[in-house]
C-alpha cells in the first residue's frame, strides 16, 4: 500500500492548521468550525507522520468536508482522499485543493492563514 509521503502530509498539516486570526465570517457552519479550529488551534502541531495524527486529522477534516459549501467539498474530498488511499495520489491537485480552501477560508469565513 503507497503511504501519504511524510513531507506531504506534513505539508497539508500545517497549511491547513496555519490560521492565525478570524473575526466575522459568513455565519454558516463552516465558518464557525473554521474559526473555532483557529482559535482552539485544532490543527496546530499534528504530527503527521503517526497515526495518531493523521486519524485527529482526518476527522477534522471530515468534518469540515461535511459543512463545506460546494465551492470547497470537492477540494475536501482530494485532501481525505490523499490521506485515506494515496494509491493515486496527485501531490500537485492535493496542493492546489488546499489554495482553494484556504483562499474560500479568507475570503468568506474572515480568516487569515500565516502563509498567505
Amino acid at each position: 500500500m503507497k503511504r501519504l509521503s511524510a513531507g506531504l502530509a506534513a505539508g497539508v498539516l500545517v497549511s491547513l492548521g496555519a490560521l492565525t486570526g478570524c473575526s466575522g465570517g459568513d455565519g454558516s457552519d463552516y465558518c464557525n468550525r473554521v474559526r473555532d479550529n483557529a482559535e482552539n488551534k485544532t490543527l496546530d502541531n499534528i504530527d503527521a507522520t503517526s497515526p495518531d495524527g493523521v486519524k485527529k486529522f482526518l476527522a477534522e477534516a471530515k468534518k469540515l468536508q461535511a459543512d463545506a459549501p460546494a465551492d470547497v467539498k470537492d477540494d475536501y474530498a482530494k485532501v481525505v482522499q490523499a490521506f485515506e488511499d494515496p494509491t493515486n495520489l496527485d501531490p500537485a491537485a492535493v496542493t492546489k485543493s488546499i489554495d482553494s480552501i484556504q483562499k474560500y477560508d479568507e475570503d468568506n469565513c474572515d480568516v487569515k492563514y500565516k502563509s498567505s
